[in-house]
């Protein structure tokens, strides 16, 4: 059996190992033939399985199948490849006080399922994520990653919509848990009103998301459900945008916000009177969340700081964005972030100050180089190996403190991010 070299262009020649790899491997180990055997001998089996999110991509691949008389090939192995995938890294900490210890802390992501292609159930890129630091882990349960829960592409009615939706809010409550969790948080990380309705209708899914889980609070007794957005995309437009929203525009006022820190800090009084991470976290979030003219590090406050109260109060979390991969990868480095800052100074960080900027710009920029949240990305839309919209999302000190680092790494992180948009072309290559 022949083998052949798949090269790559610039901006992917740093990712070596991921899906044009894993299918010259099928080919080299099984000779050009696969395993199963429900496959027509003598067909080749379409692409509408391969998780690429680049059609001419799936077309070249198809090619070079023919070209090359692989007469089996099932892509359906390619998705079974990328299911269940863990991801795991360990990274240094800077604290000067555990040097001698050399204190390392990890992360992983666990179960990353389902193409980014597939959004024929609103539920896409599902991922689990946790922290090690001192082998123990900073959030009290996994938290929970989609694709926004709302199935935008279908051709079904509102009333259809809402209804996968609230059945999709379901499924994810009822996902991997042995007892049902009594306090549930569904965030959104969407641009509501006119950025929004501007940048791929955010807006309308926003609306369906709120409405399905309206309709899953009357399903569910007993339970606090809480289903909230933040709208962390600041750029010109989202700036005005979420002056607005801010200002009693599109039905997201001051009173509505208030009422979710006051809920939260009514269980944490109930449930956990002596949790001080919770109670700190939520005087974090209440400073932010009454904030009337937000700037990117409120709205990232607001999101990672939701997400511990609402986790170490024992409750399970959901964060989406659209393809739940981007800004929803950056709210998690954030949360991440302050957590490994609570345990090395046993308190948050105050963002405003430079001595605490600094320390919370190296934590970040570590987590953000462990490469776990491109992975992730990668793992969901193989090949696009970064972030998208880093300057949008995060504050200025943070977002220079990752170019500044590496910007040659950083420079690929952000062109590996636009697959989509056609930055990133693979090409085929010649017989080795």
């Amino acid at each position: 059996m022949n083998k052949y070299r798949f090269n790559l262009n610039n901006a992917q020649k740093l990712r070596e190992e991921k899906t044009l790899q894993l299918l010259r491997k099928m080919v080299d180990e099984n000779q050009g033939i696969t395993p199963f055997d429900n496959i027509e001998k003598g067909k080749i089996k379409e692409a509408k399985n391969l998780t690429f999110p680049d059609k001419k991509l799936v077309n070249k691949v198809n090619q070079f199948i023919k070209e090359n008389k692989i007469e089996f090939m099932s892509f359906q192995k390619l998705s079974a490849i990328n299911s269940n995938h863990k991801i795991e890294d360990t990274i240094q900490s800077n604290d000067a006080k555990k040097a001698q210890e050399y204190t390392l802390y990890s992360i992983y992501a666990d179960r990353v399922f389902q193409s980014s292609a597939d959004r024929r159930s609103g539920i896409s890129n599902y991922w689990l994520h946790n922290v090690l630091y001192d082998d123990k882990k900073l959030w009290e349960s996994d938290v929970h990653s989609s694709s926004v829960l709302v199935p935008y592409q279908s051709k079904m009615g509102k009333k259809s919509i809402i209804a996968q939706t609230q059945n999709n809010a379901r499924e994810i409550y009822q996902q991997d848990d042995n007892n049902a969790p009594q306090l549930m948080l569904y965030q959104t990380l969407l641009k509501p009103g006119i950025a929004g309705f501007v940048t791929g209708k955010e807006n309308q899914m926003l609306h369906y998301k709120h409405k399905a889980i309206d309709n899953f609070k009357n399903v569910l007794k007993g339970v606090t459900v809480l289903s909230t957005n933040h709208s962390i995309n600041m750029s010109l437009l989202c700036k005005l945008n979420n002056y607005l929203c801010n200002n009693f525009f599109f039905g997201v006022s001051l009173w509505q916000r208030r009422e979710v820190v006051k809920r939260l800090q009514q269980l944490n009084e109930t449930e956990q009177p002596d949790n001080k991470l919770v109670a700190d976290a939520l005087a974090q979030y209440k400073k932010a969340m009454n904030t009337t003219y937000p700037n990117r590090r409120d709205m990232l406050s607001r999101a990672a700081y939701e997400l511990i109260a609402v986790n170490h109060l024992g409750g399970k979390t959901h964060t989406t964005c659209k393809s739940g991969k981007d800004r929803a990868g950056m709210v998690k480095l954030f949360a991440d972030a302050l957590l490994v800052c609570y345990q090395e100074k046993k308190r948050f960080p105050n963002l405003y100050s430079k001595r605490d900027q600094k320390h919370f710009a190296e934590i970040f920029k570590k987590l953000f180089y462990s490469e776990h949240m491109q992975q992730i990305a990668d793992i969901n839309s193989p090949g696009a190996y970064g972030l998208k919209s880093m300057q949008a999302v995060l504050p200025k000190f943070l977002y220079d403190k990752l170019k500044n680092h590496n910007p040659q790494r950083f420079s690929f992180f952000k062109q590996a991010a636009k697959l989509n948009n056609q930055l990133c072309q693979f090409k085929l290559g010649a017989q080795m």
